[in-house]
């Protein structure tokens, strides 16, 4: 019977609720998934089961970030060059800060610094990596320097 699977395994291997699960298989939410398995039991069974080759491809799918990009990431073990630009942030500004925090960002860059926004949005100063890296070669600036090496843009050494 290993090979057919439900709801549950499609959650725990996605690493999501039941409930999630059951909305990348809805046609009609707005989380569906396109290419999310169909069901080998009829229609109104109460609890679908799915053919596990087909599910294990899907899953295969998602852990990769598919095609549209639908489905958890998951997060991975920041290295060593982000985390040493990530405390120089912190080094420079006198406190912490979430380099993945947007708000903050526009916070410090335009506000703190005064840099000026070198693109905007309907939310504010762009914090996008283009334009921190075009807002770098116009106003180079220690703390914009760290803030593009967390995110991974090579810089030329200073």
């Amino acid at each position: 019977m290993d090979k057919v699977v439900d709801y549950a395994y499609i959650a725990r291997e996605l690493h999501v609720t039941l409930k999630t699960a059951y909305k990348y298989g809805t046609p009609t939410s707005g989380q569906y998934i396109p290419g999310f398995p169909d069901p080998i039991t009829p229609r109104r069974v109460r609890t679908p089961l799915f053919n596990r080759l087909e599910a294990d491809v899907f899953i295969a799918g998602r852990r990769t970030a598919g095609e549209n990009q639908k489905g958890r990431v998951r997060a991975t073990a920041i290295d060593t060059h982000a985390l040493a630009a990530a405390r120089e942030v912190s080094r420079l500004l006198g406190r912490e800060v979430d380099l993945e925090n947007r708000k903050q960002l526009q916070e410090i860059l335009f506000g703190d610094l005064q840099l000026p926004a070198s693109a905007e949005t309907s939310r504010g100063p762009s914090v996008a990596t283009a334009a921190l890296q075009r807002l770098f070669e116009e106003h180079p600036h220690p703390v914009l320097r760290a803030v593009l090496i967390y995110r991974g843009v090579r810089l030329p050494e200073a």
